[in-house]
C-alpha cells in the first residue's frame, strides 16, 4: 500500500485483507471507496464492499451491492460469488426460498464449493425444502467430517439473528453440535 496508494487493485487487495480480519471494517471500506473513486469499473471491489456490509449487518446495502456485481459482471468468479453473496444476505433478511434457490444454483454448477453448504442447508430448512436441507447436509460433513454447529457460533459475516436462525437452520438438519 505504501508504494502504490494510487494503484485501485492494490487498495482493493489491502481491503480485502483488512475487511477478513473483522477487526479493521472501517479502514477497508475507506480503501475500496478510494479504489472505486480511482475506477468504478472494479467487480471484486464492489464485491468487497458488499461483504463489508453485511460484514456490519447492513444487508439492504450488501444487497444492492451484490446486484450491481450481478448486473454487470454475471460471468466469472465475482459473478459466483456475488450469486452466494445474494444468497447468503437474502437467507439474513428472512427470504429463505430465494437463498436456498441461489445457493443451490451455486452447488449445481460448482460442486467443489462445499463451504456454500454451510449456507444453502439451513436456507433450505426454513424455506421446507427439507430434501434439499438434508442432502446439503450430507455434502458439508462429506467435506468437513468434523464440523459442529458450535463452530458456526463465530461466523464472521451472521450476527444476532441471523446467527440464532443460521444454527437452528443446522440442528434442524441433522448437524451435530
Amino acid at each position: 500500500l505504501a508504494l502504490a496508494p494510487d494503484d485501485p487493485e492494490v487498495l482493493t487487495r489491502v481491503a480485502t485483507v483488512l475487511s477478513l480480519d473483522g477487526r479493521e471494517v472501517d479502514k477497508a471500506e475507506r480503501l475500496c471507496l478510494a479504489s472505486l473513486a480511482l475506477d468504478p469499473s472494479q467487480p471484486e471491489t464492489w464485491s468487497r464492499l458488499a461483504w463489508i456490509h453485511n460484514y456490519r449487518g447492513d444487508w439492504e446495502r450488501g444487497l444492492a451491492a451484490f446486484r450491481r456485481v450481478l448486473r454487470r459482471w454475471p460471468d466469472g468468479s465475482n459473478g459466483e460469488l456475488a450469486l452466494i453473496g445474494v444468497g447468503i444476505t437474502c437467507f439474513a433478511l428472512s427470504d429463505y426460498s430465494r437463498s436456498a434457490r441461489l445457493l443451490s444454483r451455486v452447488v449445481e454448477r460448482h460442486p467443489s464449493f462445499q463451504w456454500v453448504h454451510r449456507y444453502l442447508a439451513p436456507a433450505a430448512v426454513h424455506a421446507g425444502a427439507t430434501d434439499t436441507a438434508r442432502h446439503s447436509i450430507e455434502a458439508l460433513r462429506r467435506g468437513f467430517p468434523e464440523l459442529r454447529i458450535r463452530d458456526f457460533e463465530h461466523l464472521d459475516i451472521m450476527r444476532g439473528n441471523a446467527l440464532v436462525r443460521m444454527l437452528e437452520g443446522h440442528a434442524r438438519a441433522g448437524m451435530p453440535r
